[in-house]
């Protein structure tokens, strides 16, 4: 080949998908199998939070594998096993089949205490999670929040608007009694009809009365005459 390239041969059974190397040594976790024929081991990427994975493409077909450090078996997980109550060492590999060239992604989880526990999940063409550890001990799904933002949000949202509905309806109410303070009053004006009293007298005895006082009022004024006279006559 030519200088700074490797071609990797394809192995009976197994496409890789995201290419091969020999992993490193004191530190790596590899997947190895029948698609391998278990003599090369795939190298597991770490993901954090204490997981590895590794994606690699079979043929259809049966196939087994197990998760192992540092590309030795002193150390390595296959399928649970209940009489010894491990996965480290066990004796069981993990088996699967398919009827059709698959990616598989295999998951290993070295988060928990007791690493004679530690689980290996695989899934299949991106489906579900097939857990291979210690029944009772899969992994939990994440729950969804209890915080609700976007209810809170709505809710707030909602609040905002009837405040801003109250600050309406107050403003309008304000501008109503300006304008009724302002403006004036529009009711209509009556004329005020003063009806004769029911104490006047009217008629005869009015008329009889007016004529009684201008004869008093005559009368007193040829009597003041009279005197007046007499007295320039003396």
């Amino acid at each position: 080949t030519a200088k700074g390239t490797v071609t990797v041969p394809r192995i009976s059974g197994m496409v890789l998908v995201k290419g091969y190397k020999t992993p490193e040594p004191a530190c790596a976790y590899t997947v190895i199998g029948s698609m391998t024929n278990w003599t090369d081991d795939l190298v597991m990427a770490d993901i954090g939070d204490g997981l590895y994975q590794c994606v690699f493409t079979v043929e259809a077909g049966t196939h087994q594998f197990k998760v192992r450090k540092d590309c030795s078996w002193d150390l390595s997980w296959g399928a649970y096993e209940a009489d010894y109550d491990r996965t480290q060492n066990s004796q069981t590999n993990i088996e699967f089949t398919v009827d059709k060239e698959t990616t598989v992604t295999v998951l290993f989880d070295t988060t928990g205490e007791d690493l004679e526990l530690w689980p290996v999940s695989y899934s299949l063409d991106g489906g579900d999670m097939i857990y291979t550890g210690k029944p009772g001990k899969e992994p939990q799904p994440s729950k969804p929040s209890t915080d609700d933002t976007s209810k809170d949000d709505t809710s707030k949202d909602d609040t905002s608007k009837d405040d801003t509905s109250k600050d309406d309806t107050s403003k309008d109410k304000d501008d109503t009694s300006k304008d009724q303070t302002s403006q004036p009053s529009q009711a209509p004006q009556t004329s005020t009809v003063t009806e004769p009293s029911e104490n006047v007298k009217t008629g005869d005895g009015a008329n009889m009365a007016i004529l009684f006082t201008i004869l008093v009022l005559s009368g007193a004024a040829v009597t003041f005459a009279v005197v007046k006279k007499s007295k320039k006559s003396e």
